[in-house]
C-alpha cells in the first residue's frame, strides 16, 4: 500500500497558508484583532486554521513513521525543542533585566517543563503558549484518531460529534472548568480536535468534499442562528476561551470557505512573486515567530514606547518594528532548533533501528 502524500498543489497551499496565519497571528497580537471590532475578531480563526494544517501534514508523518511511539516521540520533540528554547530565552532576558537569576521551586520547573509555565518569572508575556499545550494533546491522541479514520469513519465522526457538543454545552454550563486538573486543562484538546481531524480528512479522504460542504454550509447556517436567536456577541474573541459551539462553527466555515478557494488563493500568491516569497519566509520561520513575537512586542512597548492605542499608521509603525525584531531572532532560533531537532532524531532512528536489530530473529 502506497504512503499518503499530500499533492504537490496542496502543499504548496497549505505552506503559503501557514505562513499568512502566523501573519495574522503576529498582526493580531499587534492590535490587529482590537482595531475594528467586531469584525477585526474574526481574525482569530488563523489559530484553528494552524490545528488544520497540523492535522493535513501529520498523517503522512505517522504514517511514514517506524511506529506509533517513533511517531508520538517526533512530534512531541519536534514541538518541545522550540518552546525549551524559548523557556532559555526567557530566562536570559529575566537575568539581564532584573540582574539577578529567578526564584525557582520544583513546582515552578515543573510548570515549565510541562509547557504551563509560571507567568510570575517570565519577563514577557508568553499566552500564546497554550497553542503548543494543546497541539502536543492532540498530538498524543492523533494516533487514535487515525486509526478511527483508516477503521470506521462513523468512530472518527463520532469524536468530532463529541467535541461540537462539548462546545455546545460551554454557552450554558462551564464544562472547561470542570475538565480542568490543577494546571492542566482537557477542554481546548478535545474540542480543537475537531480542527485537527478536518485537516487529514479534507485532504486525503475521497468523500470529504461532500462532507466538507454540507458542514459548511450548515456551520454557516447555524453560526447565524445563533447569533439571531441568543444574540451573541459577533466579536471571537468573547468565544474563543475556550472555545463554544459559536467559535467552533464560524471558525470550520471558515476551513471550509479557505479550502474551497485553494486554487484561487494560489493564483493570486504565484502573480505577486513577492508576496510568495514572504510567505514561504514565513512558512520556514513559523514556530519560531510565533514563540519570539511576543517577546518583540514586550521590546517595542518597553524600550521604543510604541504603545497601541493611537491612529492606523501609528499601529503600522509598530507592526513593522515587532516583524523586523522578530525576523531577526527568528533565523538563528529556526536554526538552532533544527539543528537540535535533527540531533534528536537521529539519535532516535538509531534507537528504533537498534530495537528491531534485537528483535529480528537469528
Amino acid at each position: 500500500m502506497d504512503q499518503p502524500s499530500l499533492l504537490p498543489e496542496d502543499s504548496e497551499f497549505l505552506r503559503y497558508l501557514r505562513g499568512l496565519a502566523i501573519f495574522i497571528i503576529v498582526f493580531g497580537h499587534v492590535g490587529g484583532f482590537w482595531f475594528y471590532r467586531p469584525y477585526s475578531g474574526f481574525l482569530l480563526v488563523a489559530v484553528p486554521i494552524f490545528f488544520m494544517i497540523s492535522g493535513a501534514v501529520s498523517y503522512p508523518s505517522y504514517k511514514r513513521s517506524k511506529s506509533v511511539s517513533f511517531y508520538l516521540l517526533k512530534r512531541s520533540f519536534s514541538l518541545l525543542i522550540p518552546y525549551y528554547l524559548l523557556c532559555l530565552f526567557s530566562l536570559i532576558v529575566y537575568i539581564l533585566e532584573q540582574k539577578q537569576m529567578p526564584t525557582f521551586s520544583l513546582e515552578k520547573l515543573f510548570m515549565w517543563l510541562a509547557i504551563v509555565p509560571s507567568r510570575d518569572i517570565m519577563p514577557f508575556p508568553v499566552g500564546q503558549i497554550w497553542f503548543l499545550y494543546v497541539l502536543l494533546v492532540i498530538s498524543i491522541l492523533s494516533p487514535f484518531y487515525f486509526y478511527a479514520y483508516e477503521r470506521c469513519c462513523y468512530a472518527l465522526f463520532s469524536f468530532g460529534l463529541v467535541a461540537i457538543l462539548m462546545a455546545a454545552v460551554q454557552h450554558f454550563f462551564d464544562l472547561a472548568g470542570i475538565l480542568t486538573l490543577w494546571k492542566f486543562h482537557f477542554f481546548k484538546p478535545l474540542v480543537c480536535s475537531l480542527f485537527f481531524i478536518s485537516g487529514f480528512y479534507l485532504f486525503f479522504s475521497s468523500k470529504s468534499h461532500k462532507v466538507l460542504f454540507l458542514f459548511g454550509f450548515f456551520s454557516l447556517m447555524a453560526s447565524i442562528f445563533l447569533f439571531l436567536k441568543f444574540r451573541f456577541n459577533p466579536d471571537l474573541s468573547y468565544h474563543a476561551h475556550p472555545p463554544d459551539l459559536y467559535y467552533v462553527l464560524i471558525s470550520f466555515f471558515f476551513i471550509f470557505l479557505v479550502y474551497v478557494l485553494r486554487s484561487f488563493f494560489l493564483k493570486v500568491i504565484s502573480s505577486v512573486k513577492l508576496f510568495a516569497l514572504i510567505l514561504d519566509f514565513f512558512y520556514k520561520h513559523t514556530f519560531s515567530i510565533f514563540l519570539l513575537h511576543s517577546f518583540s512586542i514586550y521590546f517595542v512597548e518597553r524600550y521604543l514606547g510604541l504603545i497601541s492605542g493611537k491612529d492606523i499608521f501609528y499601529g503600522l509603525k509598530k507592526l513593522f518594528f515587532v516583524l523586523l525584531i522578530t525576523i531577526i531572532l527568528a533565523v538563528p532560533f529556526t536554526r538552532l532548533s533544527s539543528f537540535l531537532r535533527g540531533i534528536f532524531l537521529s539519535r532516535l532512528k538509531q534507537v528504533f533501528e537498534a530495537k528491531v536489530v534485537v528483535r529480528r530473529p537469528v
